[in-house]
């Protein structure tokens, strides 16, 4: 038996969960599995249930939950020599407010990067120029309660020239494509903030990007992620350094969602007959 909890993946048993908690209904479902087809944004309560039922799970979010937030992905990278910008944790603002008084040292070579944990889009970024703005993006952290947890980071900015690569892996499938800044040299390039989508730009360094995300695949087995990549720029044999990985992204260099969930139905059945199971089971609504 498939059991389905996304809403456009309709299965021998769907459930469409919203805020309520998992029933007792549910979780006899999940133990009477063979498989289950995770939703996209999928809480870990939801995960760790699933996971405990013993079913297969489509998508793969092992990572995504060993490893969770930018501070997860970071300790991600660091542990299986992944190659991404030069990074530190920091457990507090005040930690790295201590620390700069102590040493009079920043963390990198001006300008850098201050990221939380959480925040996608550029929404949780502060660009440090000078002593200034690092205590802004302290006093910033400690009044939105952002530095808690399990911490926040700092890293060192590529010299991308205001262009970001990403790579997306949906199913065995890959696309990549650049998001490009309206204004050259912009240090956070984000679609939401006007980037616009260049599908041709650099092949070599999109083949590259294509390399880093099969990678994934077969060696993690992430089947459902967006990778954004920097590469140091204008130099034309670099490597690509992993920003970010997305669970949750945006579909517009798909074509939309349509598109998406038609390339996300595929996927979810050609997985189903590579576990040996019928893939004609499921419907995309």
């Amino acid at each position: 038996m498939i059991l389905s909890f996304h809403p456009c993946l309709v299965a021998d048993h769907q459930i469409i969960l919203g805020p309520r908690r998992l029933g007792s209904r549910d979780i006899d479902l999940m133990h009477r599995a063979e498989a289950i087809l995770l939703p996209q944004t999928c809480p870990e309560p939801l995960y760790r249930a699933c996971k405990a039922s013993g079913a297969r799970l489509f998508p793969n979010y092992t990572w995504r939950f060993a490893y969770p937030g930018k501070v997860g992905q970071t300790r991600f990278f660091r542990s299986h020599d992944l190659p991404h910008p030069k990074t530190r944790i920091w457990p507090s603002a005040e930690a790295l407010r201590v620390d700069f008084q102590e040493t009079a040292a920043f963390p990198h070579v001006l300008p850098f990067l201050v990221k939380t944990d959480t925040d996608h889009e550029g929404e949780g970024i502060r660009i440090v120029r000078n002593a200034k703005d690092l205590e802004a993006a302290l006093a910033f952290l400690e009044r939105d309660g952002k530095d808690g947890g399990r911490g926040f980071l700092t890293q060192e900015i590529v010299a991308t020239g205001g262009n970001v690569l990403r790579s997306v892996n949906v199913g065995r499938k890959v696309w990549t494509y650049w998001k490009r800044s309206s204004r050259p040299g912009e240090l956070l390039t984000t679609v939401s903030r006007g980037a616009w989508i260049d599908f041709d730009w650099r092949p070599r360094l999109q083949e590259k990007a294509r390399q880093t995300a099969q990678h994934l695949f077969q060696e993690f087995g992430l089947n459902l992620a967006a990778v954004d990549l920097a590469f140091a720029l204008p130099e034309t044999d670099t490597e690509p350094r992993i920003l970010e990985i997305n669970y949750a992204f945006g579909r517009r260099g798909l074509g939309g969602s349509p598109a998406f969930y038609r390339f996300l139905f595929e996927a979810a059945c050609a997985w189903l007959e590579e576990n040996g199971m019928d893939p004609g089971a499921i419907t995309l609504v």
